[in-house]
């Protein structure tokens, strides 16, 4: 186990040490990123994606503590396996897309632990803020940055999936978020694929 650490260690170092040696503005592109997630249907998994949504990162590997990241997910977009159950994810009940069309990540810390780095920051869904903690991969690749991660949601966290409509479906009150996400650099025009 500790052979496995310390080899993680030299890995994630490795990777740093490829990234840009200063802060740099990222713009992330969303034709080559996805952001979905994983939610129970009556105890079946399925699936469910946010297919548009914008945003933008400051990162130097050598003070990742001061990184800047700011992701605004467009709520009303939101897919679900067919037309009904999307249309219920829209309503009051559950995203409230009319009152809420934009969900929000804030980046508040970011620090590098052995094998990954920990993204600290505050999500706003349905107009509801929460802290959020999670393990964040982070790859060079050519010119561009890719991260990707998941993390768990409380829907009870953010009042999703309570009222009317919520009593036609059970809705298990856990979803996991995916995503992978290509970053470019704003002042540079590079391709990612």
């Amino acid at each position: 186990m500790r052979h496995y650490s310390i080899c993680m260690r030299i890995i994630l170092t490795l990777l740093i040490m490829t990234l840009p040696a200063h802060a740099e503005r990222w713009v992330l592109s969303p034709s080559e990123s996805v952001i979905d997630f994983i939610y129970t249907e009556n105890e079946t998994p399925m699936m469910g994606a946010f297919p548009e949504f914008t945003g933008w990162a400051v990162f130097d590997p050598d003070t990742p503590e001061d990184s800047t990241v700011f992701i605004q997910v467009n709520t009303e977009a939101v897919q679900l396996p067919d037309f009904v159950r999307t249309a219920f994810a829209r309503t009051e009940d559950w995203f409230a897309t009319t009152a809420h069309p934009m969900a929000l990540f804030e980046l508040t810390n970011l620090t590098s632990n052995e094998d990954y780095l920990l993204a600290t920051g505050i999500l706003t869904v349905k107009g509801r803020s929460r802290p959020l903690s999670t393990a964040v991969e982070l790859v060079a690749e050519g010119d561009c940055l890719r991260a990707t991660g998941r993390f768990p949601i409380d829907l009870l966290d953010f009042e999703i999936g309570r009222g009317t409509v919520s009593r036609l479906i059970k809705v298990g009150d856990e979803v996991t978020v995916q995503f992978d996400l290509i970053g470019r650099p704003e002042t540079r025009l590079v391709n990612c694929g």
